[in-house]
């Protein structure tokens, strides 16, 4: 069923045309995919490719920080989690969320390579038929990490309440569906297991100790809301950009994000 609803959704068309949506939300599912598996490492590096593609995909970094705890939290259930363990669990986080990450650092050292370097940005305007800008005035975006975040700022007005216009209410309006319901599914799991909010009650569902269940039975831990404990880190995940696109993006492009 959630298969059918991804394809019949509206943003569909994004994901189905030859355009980087699609190439983007193939790695994050491989990636998810293989982080449910236990497979964090290799999940690490499907994401990473998938930032190479949307920026919006560094937000992944939020599933390996939930698998790892995850997968500490159940060797500490089981006895095995000792201080080698725990540093090494560290430094598998650190390593794999700056796995993730590299995806989009890459493509914006490539565009600063690629246009403000004047030996290369000569060879580009060459290939590409345009006039190079003069290497004695380089433009505004050679001096940050790419040319990605400053194009953003200056023409998407991308930034805190930077898009809270009267000439945007239409866009907002547009947006609402979507981001209520992303809102009422979050509201809604909160309800169903409050109990998350206790830090002890979080480290056994993490474990899988709550309520004496683990592995599949977990998964049939259905509530009123027709989410279980297992949905946890997708439910975050599509709160937090709901709640990123409203205060700080062209908030119409939510339904393609929560997608």
């Amino acid at each position: 069923n959630t298969a059918v609803f991804f394809i019949l959704q509206p943003s569909s068309i994004f994901t189905l045309a030859p355009y980087t949506e699609a190439f983007f939300v193939f790695f994050c599912l491989v990636g998810m995919l293989l982080m449910e598996n236990n497979h964090l490492f290799l999940g690490s590096c499907a994401f990473a490719v998938a930032t190479c593609a949307r920026s919006n995909g560094i937000t992944l970094c939020g599933y390996v920080v939930y698998f790892s705890f995850r997968k500490l939290a159940c060797a500490s259930r089981q006895g095995q989690l000792h201080w080698a363990r725990m540093l090494m669990g560290a430094f598998s986080l650190v390593l794999q969320c700056g796995v993730v990450v590299s995806g989009h650092l890459a493509f914006s050292l490539f565009g600063n390579l690629l246009y403000c370097k004047s030996d290369f940005a000569i060879l580009s305007a060459l290939q590409h038929n345009f006039r190079p800008h003069p290497p004695q005035d380089p433009r505004p975006w050679c001096n940050q990490l790419g040319p990605y975040r400053f194009v953003q700022q200056t023409y998407w007005g991308v930034g805190f309440l930077e898009y809270f216009e009267f000439k945007q209410v239409p866009n907002f309006l547009l947006a609402l569906p979507i981001l209520s319901l992303a809102i009422l599914c979050a509201s809604s799991f909160l309800s169903d297991h409050r109990n998350l909010l206790h830090p002890r009650s979080l480290y056994e569902v993490l474990s899988g100790s709550s309520g004496g269940t683990t592995g599949k039975s977990r998964k049939a831990l259905g509530t009123s809301s027709g989410l279980n404990l297992d949905t946890l880190p997708y439910v975050a995940h599509a709160a937090f950009l709901a709640i990123f696109a409203f205060f700080f993006i062209n908030v119409q492009v939510v339904a393609l994000q929560s997608s």
